[in-house]
């Protein structure tokens, strides 16, 4: 199995499970090509570069067209 991107929505305030997954990601090298991106209510612009996210989208709608334009090389 292979990935291009990778999206963390969390939607129950706790922004720690981002945080461990792309540690986890990032750690394990499984992301050498894929982009990752984080999002929703909890997390912000800000924090999503703290954590070493490549994207951030504040909701669903945005996401795919954040991916979409990942993809595309836009």
């Amino acid at each position: 199995m292979s990935f291009d991107a990778l999206y963390e929505a969390i939607l129950d305030g706790d922004a720690s499970e981002a945080v461990a997954q792309v540690n986890a990601s990032l750690a394990e090298n499984v992301c050498k090509d894929v982009k990752i991106m984080v999002g929703t209510a909890p997390i912000t612009q800000d924090f999503a570069e703290q954590i070493g996210a490549d994207e951030y989208a504040d909701d669903a709608a945005r996401a795919v067209h954040v991916v979409k334009k990942l993809l595309n090389g836009a």
